[in-house]
Formats: structure tokens, C-alpha cells, sequence
């Protein structure tokens, strides 16, 4: 089910991540906190991802596993890619 990534630690290259593999550009991608665009609903999926930037996908950067977080969708993560 669809869900969101909570934004403890979140930084641009996690961004970065995300917008490539969305196919959008990433030279310039931010990483933005604190529901930005509005709190999401469903599970939170990822916590304390951390990104090296050669990842083809989000859930292949480290995190401490599908669910295991301490967060509220007052913080999930979000994504501008420019």
C-alpha cells in the first residue's frame, strides 16, 4: 500500500535519488520537511534514509527497515526537483 518517508535525515542527495528515479531532472533537487505539501496518510514506510547517490531507487539507500520509524505525518519528507 502507498504510503510515505518520514523526513529525519532526509537530505538533497536523498532528493536527488527520488527524482531520478522518477525520471525528472535532479541537478537541483531539493529536500523539504515537515509535510511540505500536506501530511500524506497510510503507513510510514521509510525512516532515516541515507542516500549515497548511486542508487537507482529510494528503497535502495540505507534505512533501518519497511516500518520501522518514530515519526508522524507531520514529517513526512518531500521532493522538488528542478
Amino acid at each position: 500500500s502507498w504510503g510515505t518517508v518520514c523526513d529525519d535525515d532526509w537530505d538533497a542527495v536523498d532528493a536527488t535519488v527520488v527524482c531520478n528515479q522518477l525520471g525528472l531532472p535532479s541537478g537541483l533537487a531539493e529536500s523539504l520537511s515537515n509535510a511540505t505539501f500536506g501530511e500524506g496518510d497510510g503507513p510510514i514506510w521509510l525512516d532515516n534514509v541515507a542516500c549515497t547517490g548511486s542508487e537507482p531507487r529510494l528503497q535502495d539507500c540505507s534505512h533501518p527497515g519497511w516500518g520501522e520509524q518514530n515519526c508522524s505525518h507531520g514529517e513526512d519528507a518531500s521532493v522538488r526537483c528542478n
